[in-house]
């Protein structure tokens, strides 16, 4: 058996074009293109720039249509989760996509809890109350922007919005869906309640896929743009985390993961969604998964601080005609910093899309009576103690949710390459922490594709794959 999948793995900050390869029971991926998907501004409001990302991928599938011998069994789409796209009864875009950062979310959040009970959303929904759902962006944009709402006909996913592009079938992708805070997690639909005070309905939604499920197939002109065939199109664990789980090769039971990369995203894997007053104030959420689970989790900013500081870095490397620093440099430096000197709490909304970053770090640590981190790797090294000490924090959080102690911790993604923060997690959780594969979305994606090829049988056998095909390394605490 060799067969070859196509995983379109769209970041918060970059996208990839993967072609992943199953052989002889191991998988194997290729990066094929790369992207940046950081927004844009139009009109002062921050937006996703859909189809300058439609171009790059077609830019990715063209490549992969040049390569030799190829045994092209499908294409499946993850990216973040919550974000909306209205269309037009034309299947036009009704407004250019929404930043889940954008400033909407100001008066979003007012308008949610003028309209709903908090408590009785979380009933329904099982999701976290965050200023970035997609709950709370419609709120904004009932307030803002009422005339987006009244020329909308059909509602989807940002994934959704791609497979659209390219089978012409608009469709909801499951897993995606449940983290709207729209979504019913009792009843597997959008929730009418929730919906209604914005003039829509569940029919405004198109018909939900679950993982595994076949959308359609590349339209003709698709096909002949790229130079691929008629190649199907799959639904997969279209949240990025969704898939990323997938990827991640959990033996135990009493194992939680970390997604680490713009978002820092800690759960467990369960059967049933835990939805309960504790889960409410706890603020701990329940998003579908892939065969039959649930992903229970708590958002944590995540490498976005640092991101976002090193674009300060950058810019004043730039003007100054220096050198950019890069992000393995970073860690080296903040490796020679005492730790704990100085520590944030990584969660505040001020660290949520701040003009400097830098700026904000130094002065929440001024206004806390504690050194104030001035070089890149003082900087550095303040971010990765404080996402330490919050992992920690969520841990013992989720462990309150389900009522036992996590005895192992995997942590994938693009933040699983620090060999500093691996090892900062591990001591501060005081237990053993396994990382790898890094690009476990990519990875996720491409299995669930295999899946719905009936290529693998079942969760364990991919897990098993994974297992046998990356490298895992282990951290112990120190």
């Amino acid at each position: 058996m060799n067969e070859q999948y196509i995983g379109i793995d769209f970041g918060a900050s970059t996208a990839r074009i993967i072609l992943g390869t199953l052989k002889n029971k191991k998988v194997s991926y290729q990066e094929v293109h790369r992207f940046p998907t950081e927004g844009f501004f139009l009109f002062n409001t921050w937006r996703w720039n859909v189809f300058r990302f439609w171009e790059e991928v077609k830019v990715g599938l063209k490549k992969i249509a040049n390569l030799q011998d190829l045994n092209l069994k499908g294409i499946g789409i993850d990216s973040w989760g919550v974000n909306l796209v209205y269309l037009t009864e034309d299947r036009e875009l009704a407004c250019q996509p929404f930043h889940y950062r954008d400033d909407l979310i100001k008066e979003g959040v007012q308008k949610k809890k003028e309209l709903f009970d908090l408590k009785r959303v979380y009933e329904i929904t099982g999701i976290q109350d965050l200023d970035l759902n997609a709950l709370v962006h419609l709120s904004g944009i009932l307030v803002k922007y009422p005339h987006i709402l009244k020329r909308t006909k059909t509602i989807c996913m940002i994934p959704d919005f791609f497979n659209y592009l390219l089978t012409g079938t608009l469709s909801t992708e499951y897993t995606n869906a449940t983290t709207t805070e729209l979504f019913d997690a009792h009843k597997k639909e959008f929730a009418e309640d929730l919906l209604k005070p914005f003039g829509i309905s569940k029919d405004n939604f198109p018909e939900l896929h679950f993982p595994g499920e076949k959308i359609g197939i590349l339209t003709e002109n698709v096909q002949k743009e790229t130079g691929l065939s008629d190649i199907p199109i799959y639904a997969i664990a279209s949240h990025d985390t969704g898939s990323a789980v997938i990827g991640v090769p959990m033996v135990r039971d009493k194992c939680a993961y970390l997604s680490s990369g713009t978002w820092s995203l800690m759960g467990v894997e369960i059967k049933e969604p835990v939805i309960n007053e504790t889960g409410r104030k706890l603020n701990l959420t329940n998003e579908g998964g892939a065969f039959n689970t649930i992903r229970y989790l708590k958002n944590i900013m995540g490498l976005w601080l640092l991101q976002r500081s090193k674009a300060i870095w950058d810019e004043s490397a730039l003007k100054q005609g220096g050198k950019l620093i890069g992000y393995g440099e970073l860690s080296e430096l903040a490796e020679k910093v005492e730790s704990k000197r100085s520590v944030i709490s990584v969660d505040d909304k001020r660290f949520f899309n701040p003009e400097n970053m830098v700026k904000e770090i130094q002065e929440f640590c001024q206004e806390t009576g504690q050194i104030v981190p001035k070089s890149p790797g003082e900087i550095t090294r303040c971010i990765y103690d404080s996402l330490a000490i919050r992992y920690k924090e969520v841990l013992k959080l989720i462990e309150e949710g389900i009522g036992y102690k996590i005895e192992t911790l995997h942590i994938v993604g693009g933040g699983s390459q620090d060999v500093l923060l691996n090892q900062l997690t591990a001591n501060e959780l005081g237990i053993d922490v396994y990382t790898g594969p890094i690009e476990a979305a990519a990875v996720g994606n491409i299995m669930v594709q295999a899946y719905a090829n009936g290529s693998v049988s079942s969760l364990d056998e991919i897990r098993n794959i994974i297992r046998n095909s990356f490298k895992i390394t282990k951290y112990a605490p120190k």
